[in-house]
């Protein structure tokens, strides 16, 4: 349905527009009322309810032949300004609301609401004889959009209700495609109706040239002029649209992008290595950059940690041109007897007492350490050839001397 006019143009008169209902789509249309009417569907298409929106009323009208009968129904007593008619969101009951304004000359133009049902219109619930197929179509040709669409919907002069469970059955079948399911792609045009595709001179050679490098698709599309219409469905018959080639995307079907990421991520696997073999000489906590945690020592961050790798890498460049490696050391047997062991008694005496409170301090080397000599006949003599004595305290008493000023206690 629709509220308009016959002509060319559009006009805002509401005295001059009338109200129209078309049953085939929009391809014909009939005219229902005089005048500009506000109107709503209820019962799943199979009723229409509508009103004067444009003048004062007391009645609505309603058809359950699709338009092709109405009947009245007094809705108040006093004129009303109808502004509107609403259902339900679906569509499917027969109760409807209408509201308003008073408009009669004694009103005080306070809003009303009219609840109106249409429940006993009818006794009988349609059956299958009640309904028929209807296909939407253009002129003379069924298909729209490359495909037929059939519907079902209640005879015109089927005297019933739609169950409120009722759905409305759908059948599409794809049509062959023909020259009107395509358009001109961009860049062609049309000099009349119906005519080819032909090039568009207004668009530059340069807009439309092939792509140097094969698209990540893998698949080269080349346009003949045409493209099927947005929506369309069709199969077979005429292939208007572009051809398609495929084609390859670099060396082993990578592109040069890809081998650019390739080898960056293989210089950054080689340079996270070299840091690793730079710090196994490393305690452990100094190797997770353990070491200053919770001294406020801030984090290296992505370019601290980028710049330690490059320094890696050049540091370990630095150590093969040199000749020089990681640091060796001499080798600590497993017996301790011969540091720890009892040969020694105490000739290696540790202050507990005093080293009881000293924090473990890490140092790192500048240079790099000797091998430490070991004697393989099992005998240890690392130790200085004379140990140091002290000379003997002086004679002063200092018993009765705490604090060591010559005064006695």
């Amino acid at each position: 349905m629709g509220v308009g006019n016959v002509g060319a143009r559009l006009l805002n008169d509401r005295d001059a527009v009338n109200t129209y209902l078309s049953r085939d789509g929009g391809q014909t249309w009939s005219e229902v009322r005089k005048g500009s009417h506000i109107y709503e569907f209820g019962d799943h298409g199979g009723l229409i309810v509508m009103a004067d929106d444009a003048h004062d009323t007391t009645q609505l009208l309603y058809s359950w032949t699709q338009g092709k009968n109405w009947n009245t129904v007094e809705v108040s007593k006093t004129p009303i300004q109808v502004e509107n008619v609403i259902i339900e969101p679906t569509s499917k009951s027969t109760r409807f609301l209408v509201y308003g304004r008073d408009a009669s000359k004694m009103g005080t133009n306070r809003g009303i609401i009219v609840s109106v049902d249409f429940s006993s219109l009818h006794e009988r619930v349609c059956s299958d004889a009640d309904y028929e197929i209807w296909r939407p179509r253009l002129s003379d040709n069924s298909c729209l959009l490359g495909h037929i669409v059939e519907y079902t919907r209640r005879k015109q002069d089927s005297a019933c209700f739609n169950p409120k469970e009722h759905e409305t059955k759908l059948a599409i079948t794809n049509c062959e495609c023909t020259e009107q399911d395509y358009e001109c792609d961009f860049g062609y045009m049309r000099k009349y109706n119906h005519g080819p595709c032909e090039r568009d001179p207004s668009v530059p050679d340069s807009d439309l040239k092939l792509p140097t490098q094969c698209p990540p698709t893998g698949i080269l599309t080349i346009s003949n002029g045409y493209r099927l219409v947005a929506g369309d469905t069709c199969e077979g018959g005429a292939q208007l649209g572009p051809t398609t080639y495929p084609c390859h995307r670099g060396f082993l079907g990578v592109s040069h992008h890809g081998w650019l990421v390739l080898l960056l991520v293989l210089a950054l696997i080689v340079g996270m290595g070299c840091v690793t073999a730079k710090t196994d000489n490393r305690s452990e906590f100094d190797r997770f950059a353990t070491k200053h945690f919770g001294d406020g020592t801030p984090a290296r961050g992505i370019i601290g940690n980028i710049k330690l790798i490059v320094n890696s890498i050049k540091d370990a460049f630095s150590w093969r041109k040199s000749g020089h490696g990681p640091a060796e050391y001499g080798y600590v047997p497993e017996e301790d007897d011969e540091y720890w062991g009892e040969d020694n008694g105490d000739e290696y005496d540790f202050d507990e007492e005093e080293d009881e409170h000293d924090e473990p301090e890490l140092i790192s080397a500048t240079t790099v350490a000797e091998p430490l000599p070991y004697n393989t006949s099992g005998s240890s003599k690392f130790a200085a050839a004379s140990i140091p004595k002290l000379d003997a305290p002086p004679s002063q008493d200092y018993e009765n001397d705490l604090f060591g000023d010559g005064d006695e206690v």
